[in-house]
């Protein structure tokens, strides 16, 4: 055998092996993947407490939680508390949507002991235009069926924007509630 005639085989036996090696594992892994799972989405279509529309609130599942896209126009500029409230209401007033979405019971704060709640979510800030664009995510699948953990239970969930900020520990004057969505699925 001609010293060229290793060499071409050589050249084409490397790729062959390698190809015959990897593609059964690629086989393999690719089998034992989930199938991707069906995103749930839902939205809240943000209204002042007078009804004019401020912006939409957009939710989408991904496999580790809900990533919550939020544009928003109207607000005073600044930082402004940002929540998932327990009722699917905004009228007659924004109180019709109760207290915070805290299936644990946990302290409310993203800094504070004992807590955070379940979506306890940063500040949402509007620059001098009185625009805000945000993305958060949720590590808990909010979207889902469990009712004790889904905020689609009995009685749904809203978004509300406040006045003020967050510090993110347990205090609770967040001043007026300036902008409700009711949250429902797509």
């Amino acid at each position: 055998m001609t010293l060229k005639l290793k060499m071409y085989m050589f050249i084409f036996a490397v790729p062959l092996v390698g190809a015959l090696v990897i593609a059964p594992a690629l086989l393999i892994a690719h089998s034992k993947q989930d199938p991707t799972p069906a995103r749930m989405t839902a939205e809240a279509v943000l209204v002042s407490p007078g009804g004019r529309e401020m912006g939409t609130v957009t939710f989408t599942q991904w496999p580790r939680g809900v990533i919550l896209s939020a544009e928003v126009q109207g607000l005073a500029p600044g930082g402004h508390a940002f929540s998932i409230n327990s009722v699917a209401a905004c009228t007659p007033n924004f109180e019709a949507a109760g207290g915070q979405f805290n299936p644990h019971k946990n302290n409310r704060g993203l800094l504070s002991g004992g807590g955070p709640q379940a979506v306890d979510l940063p500040n949402i800030y509007a620059g001098g235009d009185g625009t805000a664009r945000a993305d958060f995510v949720a590590t808990e699948n909010i979207l889902g069926s469990d009712p004790d953990h889904s905020i689609f239970d009995k009685d749904g969930s809203s978004i509300i924007i406040y006045e003020k900020p967050d510090t993110y520990f347990s205090e609770t004057d967040l001043g007026d509630r300036i902008a409700c969505g009711v949250i429902r699925r797509n």
